[in-house]
C-alpha cells in the first residue's frame, strides 16, 4: 500500500516445449522419444513508500525459478526421467533520508531439487545481510530408495551465528 509513492510489479511466467519422436514406417511405433517441458517465472515488485520530512522506505521483492521435466527412451532401451526445480527469492527493505541510506535489511532463498532415473539432489540455502541463516543439501532419493518415506536425511551444514557470505 502506498501513499503517493510509486510501484513497480512485473509478473510473467515463459512456458516452452519440445519433442523428438522417432517412427517405425512400418509399424507406426516410436523407436525414440525425447520430450522436454519447461516454465520460466518470474516476479518482481518495488514499492517506494514516502514517510514524510523527504524520509521513504523501498521495499523490493524478486521470485524466479527454472522448472523442468524431461522424458527419454526408445524400444530398446530403459526410459528416463527427470524434475528439475530451482526456485530463487530475494526480498529487502532500505530506509532512506534525503539522500542519504540509514539503514535496511535483505534477505534470499534458493531452493533447487532435482529427482532422475538415476540421481538426485536436494539443496535449500537462506540469507538474512550476509549471513546464512541455513544451507541444507543431500539426496533425498537415497532415503525414499531404501524407506520409500521421501527425504529425511540430508547433509546438513549449520554455521555460527554472525558468520557471513563472501561480499
Amino acid at each position: 500500500m502506498t501513499l503517493r509513492g510509486s510501484t513497480q510489479i512485473v509478473n510473467q511466467t515463459i512456458d516452452s516445449s519440445s519433442r523428438v519422436y522417432g517412427i517405425t514406417p512400418s509399424s507406426s511405433s516410436y523407436v525414440y522419444t525425447n520430450e522436454r517441458y519447461q516454465n520460466f517465472p518470474l516476479y518482481f515488485h518495488t514499492e517506494e513508500v514516502p514517510l514524510g520530512h523527504g524520509n521513504y522506505t523501498s521495499l523490493s521483492y524478486v521470485s524466479l525459478g527454472f522448472n523442468e521435466k524431461r522424458l527419454e527412451g526408445s524400444s530398446s532401451s530403459p526410459w528416463v526421467s527427470s524434475v528439475l526445480n530451482n526456485s530463487q527469492q530475494g526480498k529487502g527493505a532500505m530506509n532512506v533520508s534525503g539522500n542519504l541510506v540509514t539503514g535496511g535489511l535483505g534477505s534470499t532463498q534458493q531452493v533447487y531439487h532435482f529427482d532422475g532415473s538415476a540421481e538426485c539432489y536436494f539443496w535449500n540455502v537462506s540469507s538474512s545481510n550476509y549471513t546464512i541463516l541455513y544451507n541444507i543439501s543431500g539426496d533425498p532419493c537415497q532415503q525414499k530408495r531404501r524407506s520409500n518415506t521421501g527425504f529425511r536425511n540430508g547433509k546438513v551444514i549449520r554455521f555460527m551465528p554472525g558468520e557471513h557470505l563472501p561480499v
